[in-house]
């Protein structure tokens, strides 16, 4: 009897586990290793770190970053519903890689950093 319980134990835990970090929506194919990204000029949708973990902006919704790690998200953002709506548009036009943040460009032109391991943001202001 234990070991039906045990097993059904691991089945549940899986599940949850899955719901809490559902897998990531993104094309590897438009993932770069470069540490800068302007999607204006290219057809690139995310930057890959050098400790493996991909930020990226997904198609469905522009104005939204995602981090990935082993194919798990870790924390998202949506740009303007935490740093205030930019005056033109909400999608994320720009990322830039440093070694603890990732700075994000959305709209015309507002600014925010993202702490690479927590998610945390902080809003920049805009121009």
């Amino acid at each position: 009897m234990s070991s039906v319980f045990t097993a059904v134990l691991i089945i549940v835990l899986s599940n949850v586990s899955c719901q809490q970090h559902p897998p990531c929506p993104y094309n590897l194919k438009l993932i770069t290793k470069e540490t800068e990204i302007n999607f204006a000029s290219t057809d690139k949708r995310g930057i890959m770190s050098a400790d493996g973990t991909i930020y990226f902006v997904p198609d469905s919704d522009k104005s939204v970053i995602i981090a990935c790690r082993d194919n798990k998200v870790i924390w998202r953002v949506n740009a303007s519903s935490e740093c205030g709506l930019a005056t033109i548009h909400q999608a994320v036009r720009y990322l830039k890689l440093t070694s603890n943040k990732l700075e994000a460009v959305y709209g015309k032109h507002s600014f925010l950093s993202i702490k690479r391991s927590t998610g945390q943001v902080t809003c920049e202001g805009s121009d």
